[in-house]
């Protein structure tokens, strides 16, 4: 049964003296400045109507929906919010930072005590020893909000906090702080506490919302699914959750195992949700891929979330599982949170197993976040999860220089298509958990992608055209460099190792491209067909953004003893020229060329 009222913002805080509880299944404090400036505004306006009035101004501020909990000893009643969490939350903000200014403009302290007491605190009865705070948020954000509505935080300019939902509060304390201070600059002739106290009671008396409660246990995330604060739709992580700890809630009547799963979840679901929205949603996404192999619906007629709840946990349409079904989900989790901490290691280009080489993680790091290959990142889950850590970074150290080339040779230089990239990975998916992984089928598969639209052919033309261009498309040439450098170091340096060896760490961040020939150079100062080739990968070369910086546009005679004790091989190589003639560019051109067949040979 669900009851309807029509309640201000003050008949529902104030006079019913309700403690207001947002439970642990539910998403955290989401709303960011569109929807805090926008409720301002609104308050604002109420406050216009209410301090010049023919009547009372009526603002329709939306629904919300309850469920009464069971009552407290001391009689007060308990409502745990099932919509309308983000509202609440954001008047009780507003009536902590004017309380806050009111302090420091040393206000009146009766004034001060009444706003909090109508407000934010509730002794309901004479017997109450002390006063409880009339929002008690979930569990993860609890603590931080008893100390930032008690003021602890009211002279401070920042806080490093670590869970998201915890910034989003701070964030929007100190915009809704800004504001209030511009509202009484607006009206430097009336006191402090007079307007602040004025914009509260104008937004609780004129704010009016329909208010849905429910006694019913079991209805609570029916009414969660369907409703959202202000047009932010629930993430497919906050419905998930919500849905998870639901069926843990039905455990045959077995308190002690419901609150131990609950409880499991809670703390789980923490950890995963601790990153933005937009961030777990791609790591849910990530996370389907490396179980199933295959990549969600994109279309819009089935949600993320209901894939999860149909492929994965398995608990499509069900409002009860059993036990056993309860213990999986519980384990699914687990395995999800693991996967998820991968994930953020993994998207910043670090393979999360110790001893992991510097240049391996180099060359991820220019595969996932150079060239924003995200889509391999399902395969490396697979890889980690399928193999012990030794076996999982050997084959790393294999896998990993054949996919960075084969994606910048596919995808970067050519235009092979991202759902034909998808494939070839997930057929070298299905090979990771064999007992003995074989790079040769692997090879075969990302050799096969080269084939399609003549990629591989494509990329060869195309490296003997200029390849240097400024800004971010400079990244094409730097990695043409490096991987030229990383072959030469293989064939020509004493005792040379695989990518994966520690002896060879060239920091990508750090290196320049060189013009040998310098870019500016006059027309009409060389030979045409040398002034078109100083984009060309043989008048390119490496160098460290300082040294490059100092060069400028020196003579080659000076460049030159530079040259010659540079870290890289390539240059200490140019550096062994008397001069830079065409002929000695032309020449290696040449060589340059051999030398990258090779190093983007598979």
């Amino acid at each position: 049964m669900i009851n309807t009222y029509d309640y201000t913002f003050k008949k529902l805080i104030v006079e019913t003296e309700y403690l207001f509880e947002v439970p642990n299944y539910q998403r955290n404090y989401v709303w960011g400045e569109k929807e805090i400036k926008q409720f301002l505004r609104d308050g604002f306006f109420c406050y216009e109507k209410y301090i010049n009035p023919d009547k009372l101004f009526v603002h329709y501020a939306g629904q919300m929906i309850f469920r009464k909990l069971k009552k407290k000893p001391d009689g007060r009643e308990r409502l745990e919010i099932i919509d309308g969490q983000q509202r609440l939350t954001t008047f009780m903000i507003i009536v902590t930072a004017a309380v806050d200014l009111m302090k420091e403009k040393n206000c009146c302290l009766d004034t001060i005590k009444m706003l909090r007491q109508r407000y934010l605190l509730s002794s309901f009865h004479a017997q109450c020893i002390e006063d409880e705070k009339k929002l008690s948020l979930s569990k993860a954000d609890r603590l931080f909000w008893e100390r930032l509505t008690d003021g602890c935080f009211a002279d401070k300019d920042d806080r490093k906090l670590a869970l998201e939902s915890q910034k989003r509060l701070w964030y929007a304390y100190q915009m809704i702080r800004s504001y209030l201070e511009e509202i009484m600059e607006k009206r430097p002739e009336e006191k402090t506490e007079t307007v602040l106290a004025s914009y509260i009671k104008a937004l609780s008396e004129s704010f009016r919302v329909v208010v849905l409660m429910t006694e019913e246990p079991g209805y609570e995330f029916a009414l969660y699914q369907i409703v959202n604060d202000r047009g932010r739709p629930l993430t497919s992580g906050e419905m998930l959750k919500a849905r998870t700890i639901e069926l843990f809630s039905d455990s045959e009547n077995m308190i002690d195992r419901k609150e131990r799963l609950t409880n499991e979840a809670e703390e789980i679901w923490e950890d995963i949700l601790s990153d933005p929205g937009e961030t777990t949603e791609k790591y849910l996404r990530w996370n389907y891929m490396y179980v199933l192999g295959k990549k969600p619906d994109a279309s819009k007629s089935v949600s993320l979330y209901e894939q999860y709840e149909r492929d994965l946990f398995q608990c499509d349409g069900k409002r009860e599982v059993s036990m056993d079904a309860q213990d999986e989900i519980l384990k699914l989790l687990e395995q999800l949170r693991e996967n998820v901490i991968a994930c953020r290691s993994l998207a910043k280009g670090t393979l999360p197993i110790p001893g992991a080489s510097e240049q391996l993680n180099q060359i991820l790091g220019i595969l996932i976040c150079n060239m924003k290959n995200t889509g391999c990142i399902p395969l490396y889950l697979k890889l980690l999860r399928a193999n012990k850590e030794k076996k999982a970074l050997a084959i790393a150290e294999k896998l990993t220089p054949m996919l960075a080339k084969t994606y910048f040779m596919a995808r970067t230089m050519g235009n092979v298509n991202e759902e034909s990239i998808t494939n070839c990975y997930m057929r070298i998916w299905e090979k990771l958990d064999k007992q003995e992984f074989d790079l040769n089928e692997a090879k075969s598969y990302l050799r096969e992608l080269l084939k399609k639209d003549k990629c591989e052919h494509e990329f060869f033309v195309k490296i003997n055209q200029p390849v240097y261009a400024r800004g971010a498309a400079n990244f094409k040439s730097k990695f043409l460099l490096l991987m030229a450098e990383l072959q030469y170091l293989k064939e020509q340096e004493p005792n040379s190792a695989e990518y994966g060896d520690d002896s060879v760490v060239i920091r990508f961040d750090k290196i320049s491209v060189e013009h040998i020939l310098h870019e500016g150079v006059e027309k009409n100062a060389v030979s045409s067909n040398f002034y078109e080739s100083i984009h060309k990968i043989g008048n390119l070369t490496l160098l460290g953004g300082k040294p490059n910086g100092r060069m400028g546009a020196k003579p080659f005679e000076e460049k030159r003893t530079l040259y010659q004790v540079s870290p890289y091989y390539m240059t200490r190589k140019v550096g062994e020229l008397a001069e830079w003639r065409y002929i000695d560019y032309s020449d290696r051109q040449k060589e340059m060329l051999r030398v990258l067949e090779r190093a983007f040979a598979l």
